[in-house]
């Protein structure tokens, strides 16, 4: 995919640094890559990240930074991988972790399911009140809020 001439990249981050403040049985969680990136020592435990931890900082900011200044984030390989662009068709994705690793149709189940929510979603009208109505049954705003998020708990 490409917007205005310049590629489109998706990534997943994998990282999880040992030792972590995060148990190793609950994955690495969301935005845990902008330590990284933006120098977050306080993220780390003690404060201090490790020689891999660094070494992981570099590649990234080395990614970010050729991304900014040419529109391709490998322009030249980095551990021997060159990040692929994201098409509609290959779905490329990099998998930033050690090793870093290319990948295509990234967690494809989990992308069919939301299709599935919002479609049928969308497919739901909408009462006077702002109630959602479906099948003949309304719910609340807030308790179809409530429901949604329990729902995005269970599925991540």
């Amino acid at each position: 995919m490409s917007v205005g001439g310049v590629s489109t990249y998706k990534y997943s981050f994998g990282y999880q640094p040992i030792p972590d403040r995060y148990p190793a049985w609950r994955g690495v969680p969301h935005a845990a890559e902008l330590r990284f990136l933006f120098n977050m020592t306080n993220r780390f435990v003690d404060g201090t990240p490790t020689a891999a931890d660094l070494d992981m900082r570099d590649t990234m900011i080395t990614m970010w930074t050729n991304f900014a200044k040419t529109g391709d984030p490998t322009p030249s390989p980095i551990d021997g991988v060159t990040w692929q662009p994201f098409t509609n068709e290959t779905r490329a994705y990099l998998m930033i972790d050690r090793p870093l690793t290319n990948g295509q149709f990234l967690q494809t189940r989990r992308m069919e399911l939301w299709d599935n929510v919002i479609r049928n979603m969308a497919e739901t009208d909408t009462c006077e009140s702002g109630a959602v109505a479906s099948n003949g049954n309304t719910v609340s705003p807030a308790v179809a809020m409530v429901l949604m998020s329990s729902f995005l708990l269970v599925v991540t």
